[in-house]
């Protein structure tokens, strides 16, 4: 199937629900069925319509759960709480959390807050929260805040401009041979994206280094519960960076042959959905 035809379906079977969490209005994708939840986390462009591939390939198989990221929602931590709050709802008592890049870091702290309900953990283009890593990303923040101050000066369509230009140039570098197909992909995902939505994910990935270290014990219950897709080339977190995340989590599954560099999870769909199908049928047999 076409990325194209893909992306017509999505938009044809699948649409936006919403919720009110202390005055804040949350939306969400919420399909398929199955024995697991999948709740899937966007990473730094925060748009939720990034799964489209996984959603159409996964949801006849399992229960998917896609939120946003409400603007209203100043912190990860807030945020860990609204989602909380939402699975609530929506009575979901267990759920395997798949967080790409900045949603690896919401997952992880979805693991350490809700233990009770998280069954797996899936973290894609990845680093952990452990005290060096969070060091390292301090040493970052201020490209993200000077980043945010210069989106101040444009308008909504530059910023999605300058970001499907990035966008398409890795992917031209990963060696995707339909970059046209791409374009239209990026215009989906990003067609909701404006400057408010991008100052607040810049907002969101600046708080990271303030959230509190991790510690192996925290993830001890998820023994051979979790399944790590990290690139070979991830050009945003370093070999280092993806070593101590390995290191805190107990048995991982790890996927190797991941070499489209950190928006890998994007371009070499086929290969970690594949994975990710073989990790969630290990969960069935224990």
């Amino acid at each position: 199937m076409s990325l194209i035809t893909r992306i017509d379906n999505f938009r044809k079977k699948y649409y936006k629900r919403g919720i009110t969490i202390n005055d804040v209005s949350m939306s969400y994708y919420l399909c398929g069925k199955g024995s697991h939840v999948l709740v899937l986390l966007a990473g730094d462009i925060g748009m939720p319509e990034q799964w489209i591939n996984y959603i159409e390939d996964l949801s006849g198989v399992y229960r998917i759960l896609v939120p946003s990221y409400p603007t209203g929602i100043g912190t990860t931590e807030e945020l860990c709480g609204a989602l909380g709050t939402l699975l609530r709802y929506l009575h979901i008592d267990r759920a395997v959390f798949v967080g790409d890049s900045y949603g690896a870091y919401l997952a992880q702290l979805m693991a350490i807050r809700y233990p009770e309900i998280t069954e797996g953990l899936c973290l894609l283009s990845a680093a952990g929260l452990q005290e060096e890593t969070l060091k390292a990303l301090e040493k970052g923040r201020g490209k993200l805040r000077r980043q945010a101050m210069a989106q101040r000066l444009v308008s909504s369509e530059t910023i999605r401009a300058a970001a499907r230009k990035q966008f398409l140039d890795a992917a031209e570098a990963a060696g995707c041979e339909e970059i046209s197909e791409m374009g239209l992909f990026w215009d989906e995902v990003c067609r909701d994206l404006d400057r408010k939505a991008s100052q607040h994910m810049l907002a969101l990935r600046s708080d990271i280094p303030d959230l509190p270290p991790c510690t192996d014990e925290q993830f001890a219950y998820l023994d051979r519960r979790v399944f790590l897709a990290l690139p070979d080339n991830d050009e945003v977190y370093d070999t280092q960076m993806q070593l101590d995340l390995i290191a805190d989590m107990p048995r991982p599954k790890i996927q190797n042959g991941i070499t489209s560099g950190h928006l890998s999870p994007l371009f070499q769909t086929e290969d970690i959905i594949a994975g990710l199908r073989r990790f969630l049928l290990t969960l069935d047999r224990e």
